[in-house]
């Protein structure tokens, strides 16, 4: 039995280079024993945030139109009926190791949107999008936005998607977003930028529409 006194300055004990994994892990009982065990249930876990550095520009002749989404659809399927289809936004992915069945996992995403001219957005220039989450290549949450006209050249917006999954399998998992575009209202028939800055205006640079993909989850 090891007994470790504080001295109230220094740590009483240091655990370095102990990685994440599927073997015993060390934990503190509620006497204050280190014990090693292997149960992880309420074990929380977060990846590394992920940040783009290209996102892409939907253009009006690719847009789908009115259109409902379906879940766990893949990207080639989910967009019925309309010409477009989902894009993904390069770079906005992350892949997890899951070591125990029974878990739950948290997925947020945001970034910007911009109107890709140099000429005034008016207000009656209505662009419609969406943004979706893949989980292994099938939808798991998806929100609609709009972009409107406010009187200003490259006008900007913010969307944000949060996705919650439960039970994966034991194993990798990927984690991918996607964009489409959906309706265009007036003559509003420039490009829409996500994740990026619009080419035509120089209102907004890369760090500033980037997005960021955020995943947490705990074992239960």
């Amino acid at each position: 039995m090891l007994h470790i006194v504080a001295n109230g300055t220094n740590d009483p004990l240091r655990v370095e280079g102990v990685k994440a994994g599927s073997g015993a892990y060390l934990l503190i009982d509620s006497n204050g024993v280190i014990k090693s065990s292997t149960d992880r249930s309420n074990l929380t876990f977060v990846l590394p945030s992920v940040s783009n550095s290209t996102g892409l520009l939907l253009t009006q002749t690719g847009q789908t139109g009115s259109t409902t989404y379906n879940e766990n659809s893949v990207p080639a399927s989910s967009i019925t009926p309309g010409n477009g289809s989902w894009i993904k936004i390069s770079g906005l992915q992350s892949t997890l190791n899951i070591i125990q069945p029974s878990n739950t996992i948290n997925i947020s995403v945001e970034g910007m949107v911009q109107y890709d001219s140099a000429a005034a957005m008016t207000g009656d220039m209505t662009i419609s999008y969406a943004i979706g989450i893949f989980l292994d290549g099938k939808l798991i949450a998806t929100r609609m936005f709009a972009i409107s006209g406010n009187g200003f050249s490259g006008t900007t917006d913010k969307w944000s998607v949060l996705g919650q999954s439960s039970n994966l399998s034991v194993g990798a998992h990927t984690i991918e977003i996607y964009a489409t575009r959906r309706n265009t209202a007036g003559s509003a028939s420039a490009d829409l930028a996500i994740a990026r800055p619009a080419p035509s205006v120089s209102s907004l640079n890369q760090f500033m529409a980037k997005g960021v993909l955020q995943i947490n989850g705990v074992y239960q």
